[in-house]
């Protein structure tokens, strides 16, 4: 376990703030005085979109909800040698490095499956700033792709992610940092980098997953608020 996998249940764990507060005072030995302040007008169905707000970045490199579609998934690829689009325009819809040649990765098949995105081969040219001090390939052309979300509903960010990394990795450059603990680290398991390194498929990692998720489902019900 690191700071960034503290919380209980899966990467994408489907409950607002408020009501993954609710979940953990419940479980604690001695739980905390808590109101959480319900919503108005919000269903869980919503995406950011259907809300009609303004998106506020809730981190200096998440700067739209497509990112934070994509972020689950892309953000895999900061355990890589890969960039993750930190020090450009467009952090976790842009990825890329100066070895990676796009057109390996068979982008017709990457977007079967994968629904909800578009994917475009480009170049970008990571710069070091105030929310990416020490970017990959800093100064570097990297060659790469951009991710357009076309369906919000649709896309599942953690399934890109594992496309991503499996086919990456085909490439004579690609390399996991720390080979592959970084991987570890990030998500709180050694599972899928086994898995992966085992070459075994992207439905095969998320079925595995399937039973602990319906068992998270049934013990988060009683936080939810919506």
């Amino acid at each position: 376990m690191s700071f960034v996998n503290m919380a209980p249940g899966p990467l994408v764990h489907g409950l607002t703030l408020g009501e993954m507060a609710r979940y953990v005072n419940s479980r604690l030995d001695q739980p905390a005085r808590l109101r959480v302040v319900e919503m108005v007008g919000w269903q869980r169905s919503m995406t950011w979109k259907d809300t009609g707000r303004d998106w506020v970045p809730p981190s200096p490199n998440l700067r739209s909800a497509e990112a934070a579609l994509a972020y689950p998934g892309v953000a895999l690829l900061e355990t890589t040698n890969v960039s993750e689009g930190r020090g450009t325009e467009a952090p976790f819809l842009l990825f890329g490095a100066p070895w990676l040649d796009p057109t390996a990765l068979d982008l017709d098949d990457l977007a079967r499956a994968v629904p909800g995105i578009r994917l475009t081969p480009t170049q970008f040219e990571p710069a070091a700033g105030p929310a990416a001090p020490h970017p990959k390939y800093v100064d570097e052309i990297c060659r790469g792709l951009r991710i357009d979300v076309t369906d919000e509903s649709a896309l599942e960010g953690y399934r890109l992610g594992l496309e991503l990394v499996r086919r990456l990795a085909r490439q004579d450059a690609f390399a996991w940092r720390q080979d592959g603990r970084a991987l570890t680290w990030l998500l709180g398991t050694p599972v899928v980098f086994e898995a992966l390194a085992a070459n075994r498929s992207v439905s095969e990692i998320v079925g595995a997953d399937a039973p602990d998720h319906e068992r998270w489902r049934s013990e988060r019900a009683s936080a939810l608020l919506y």
